[in-house]
């Protein structure tokens, strides 16, 4: 597969956020979703849904 990693120093806050939002993007570009937030394993699916543990198992009535 044409798998590549990168990494960076976040520098501030404005370019953290832009780093979170393009990370969440990521299951849409890869077509696993058709919105980042319906992403179960995503932050921004437990942010929407103020869930604070990612490492809880996902409630079978949300996938």
């Amino acid at each position: 597969m044409g798998e590549h990693l990168y990494s960076r120093i976040i520098n501030g806050m404005a370019d953290f956020f832009r780093t979170r939002e393009y990370i969440a993007e990521n299951p849409v570009k890869a077509g696993l979703v058709e919105r980042a937030a319906e992403w179960i394993f995503g932050s921004l699916y437990h942010r929407l849904h103020r869930q604070s543990d990612l490492l809880d198992e996902p409630i079978l009535g949300d996938i």
